[in-house]
């Protein structure tokens, strides 16, 4: 009775053990997660410090070859060794006579006491000289399974006879493998992830770079025709003018707004392409100050209109100052535009707190839009109204939400015919 419990007591503390050395496996290899260099290191430390003197890391590669990935070995000589001379060593898995790649296509653990130049004589060509140096006389090697596929093995050596492996090791070490193989294809996913997210901003990056090529092109390509053409249409005028009837000079003006109008049209394409491109500098800024001044510069422009402006005191916020500004400069401009045709034309700005958000925005009384139609609002080139009843390209809207969207934030209308029209917006 006395020996039962004695054998009892014993297991118990050795189960005690194992779980106290997984715990410690666990989170040993969680402080790795993502670092997929780093958590294949500690694997190797963990296998070689808790349960031999020397471990491999071997995995399998996309083009089916066993590749050795890490290693470490108690003895500093022979973990150099092991270092500088194992890593990537690829075997096939399929072909491979080495005891790993039998493992890889078994799926069942092998241990055993051997002799070093036994282990030597039945290992291929490429790694006999090594194993020869490692001095193995006790060995394991389990399969790292993740989601009930192999991904390759650890191996687990003993440099010193009289030091056999038990199934009581095996099974441990099968316990770390399983906890190692989900470690390692989630470090695997998520280096994956990075190279690609490396992949698409190189693509990103490149794609700018013909963006701002373009926009150069238009600019510099385009631009400087359609001056030409409003110029020589001006001079036509001119000096041909008293020869030209009614309908001759008509047709001059068209040209020549037709070509102020393009010209206009490629100054907004610009202005939304250098909106999505453009480094975010964020700083406090005094939206009512600016909108005041913007206001100013409407009113300076239209002397000859009226319109009331009512502007809430100290509202702020943190974004960009410069796209912030042409933002709120197409909005108001927008208020002014379709307040044109409104006896006592008024324009709102202010903020109001719900749920946890700061909601700005900017109403009017003018011309406002059919609500049913409040989708295209955003979408460049749309115009709810006819370009002879209101000027304009048709991208200021859109421009403003690209902006609003830089700063992560939301924009939205609303509005009713002849009754106004307001914008919404939040800002993070």
């Amino acid at each position: 009775m006395e020996l039962q419990q004695q054998l009892l007591s014993e297991q118990l503390m050795r189960n005690n053990a194992r779980f106290r050395l997984l715990a410690e496996v666990g989170r040993t290899f969680a402080s790795a997660a993502t670092d997929y260099h780093e958590l294949l290191d500690k694997v190797a430390f963990a296998g070689s410090e808790l349960i031999g003197d020397g471990c491999i890391v071997t995995l399998m590669d996309d083009d089916g070859q066993l590749s050795t990935k890490t290693s470490s070995h108690r003895d500093l000589k022979l973990d150099s060794i092991y270092k500088n001379q194992v890593k990537n060593l690829k075997i096939s898995a399929q072909e491979g006579k080495n005891v790993s790649a039998q493992v890889v296509r078994s799926g069942k653990s092998v241990f055993g006491d051997v002799k070093p130049e036994e282990v030597a004589a039945k290992t291929d060509e490429a790694l006999k000289a090594l194993v020869l140096l490692w001095n193995v006389h006790s060995f394991v090697v389990v399969p790292i399974h993740a989601r009930h596929n192999i991904i390759g093995t650890i191996t687990l050596v003993r440099s010193a006879p009289g030091r056999s492996y038990a199934e009581e090791d095996v099974s441990l070490l099968q316990d770390v493998a399983t906890r190692a193989g989900l470690a390692i294809e989630t470090a695997d996913l998520y280096r994956r992830l990075e190279e690609r997210v490396k992949e698409r901003t190189h693509e990103l990056e490149l794609l700018n770079k013909e963006l701002e090529t373009f926009s150069y092109s238009v600019a510099h390509d385009l631009r400087a025709p359609i001056r030409s053409i409003d110029g020589y249409s001006q001079i036509l005028k001119q000096e041909a003018g008293a020869k030209l009837d009614s309908d001759e000079i008509q047709y001059l003006n068209k040209i020549s707004a037709s070509a102020k109008k393009m010209n206009s049209l490629i100054e907004d394409m610009l202005m939304l392409s250098q909106v999505a491109r453009s480094e975010l500098i964020r700083q406090k800024i005094d939206l009512s100050e600016l909108v005041d001044e913007i206001s100013d510069q409407l009113q300076d422009n239209s002397p000859m209109r009226t319109v009331s402006t009512v502007i809430q005191p100290g509202v702020v916020c943190f974004g960009d100052f410069k796209l912030l500004e042409i933002a709120l400069t197409n909005l108001l401009s927008n208020a002014w535009k379709f307040t044109r045709h409104t006896v006592d034309a008024k324009i709102e700005f202010g903020s109001f707190e719900k749920d946890a958000n700061t909601i700005y925005f900017i109403k009017d009384n003018g011309a406002g839009f059919d609500q049913a139609h409040v989708e295209n609002i955003f979408a460049a080139f749309e115009r709810l109204h006819s370009a002879s009843e209101f000027e304009g390209t048709g991208v200021g809207l859109s421009i403003v939400q690209r902006i609003i969207l830089r700063h992560q934030g939301k924009i939205w209308a609303e509005g009713q015919v002849n009754q106004g029209a307001a914008f919404y917006f939040t800002l993070k």
